[in-house]
């Protein structure tokens, strides 16, 4: 899931959390900040620049079989940046945040509610946590 953090908004931000479950029955382990790729509605690609927030917070988390781990990320979607539309939304809606693993492996976080991500998709993210 990749869902609004109520309360964020301010100063043409917004904050969405993302979260992972380990789903498999042995411990796998988060390192850094999600890598990934904003999806439209039809699935096709948009354009995505992921970026690292709070340097020094990087923190390896092992995730145990059903645990959780959260990323938080900032960004506008609102204010359009350099290659945006400047007129109606700055960028299409994006409806999926398709993580990829640094090991290999997909998954789809549905975006909730569905957004756009302007400054041609970027998303400060900072590092994964565990979810408490």
């Amino acid at each position: 899931m990749f869902n609004l953090v109520p309360g964020s908004a301010g100063a043409g931000q917004i904050v969405y959390a993302l979260s992972l479950k380990n789903t498999s029955s042995s411990a796998c382990s988060l390192h850094g900040v999600p890598h990934g790729t904003l999806l439209g509605a039809t699935g096709a690609a948009l354009p995505t620049h992921v970026t690292a927030g709070a340097a020094g917070r990087t923190k390896h988390v092992v995730l145990q079989p059903g645990a959780s781990a959260v990323a938080q990320a900032r960004f506008s979607s609102t204010v359009a940046g350099q290659g945006d539309s400047q007129s109606g939304m700055c960028q299409p809606t994006a409806y999926t945040l398709q993580v990829t693993a640094t090991g290999g492996g997909v998954t789809d976080a549905a975006i909730k509610p569905p957004t756009s991500v302007c400054e041609q998709g970027s998303l400060n993210f900072e590092a994964f946590d565990y979810a408490g």
